[in-house]
């Protein structure tokens, strides 16, 4: 069967430190499956936890499993954003170069899978920050309003 198999996810590598009140866990990468083109995350998010902006050089699919998240997109070149609240069972996806971030605004944790293809590592699937445009953070604010986390 080669390679394939089912992940010990006691085994696997946990973190907390790319913000407050964010957790991820590493399912699927070169390191623990031998994967060479995919990089397999389950982050848990607290109830307003909000991530950076950033920008990956992979596509990103994620699925909401639980909570809800408002998820901002931003173009490769700053100039247009779009805002989705997003609940158990929504996916996206986000193009190379693109920029999202996301914010728990439930009351609970949230949890987002998210696939990276065209990463097999922590450092090839890691995103840069980028300023947030006022367009997008008008958005935000505007989400915000409309809830009370």
């Amino acid at each position: 069967m080669g390679l394939t198999k089912v992940i010990d996810r006691k085994n696997t590598v946990k973190t907390d430190d790319y913000w407050p009140g964010f957790r991820s866990e590493i399912i699927a990468s070169a390191e623990e499956c031998q994967s060479q083109d995919l990089f397999y995350v389950d982050a848990t998010i607290e109830p307003g936890t909000e991530t950076e902006l950033q920008v990956h050089d992979t596509e990103i699919a994620l699925f909401v499993a639980r909570g809800t998240v408002l998820l901002v997109l931003v173009s490769e070149d700053g100039a247009e954003s779009e805002s989705y609240v997003c609940t158990k069972g929504a996916s996206g996806y986000v193009s190379p170069g693109e920029a999202f971030l996301a914010r728990n605004i439930g009351q609970d944790e949230a949890e987002i899978l998210m696939a990276h293809q065209g990463a097999n590592t922590q450092e090839t699937a890691k995103g840069r920050k980028v300023a947030v445009p006022a367009h997008a953070q008008e958005k935000i604010d505007q989400e915000l309003s409309k809830v009370s986390v």
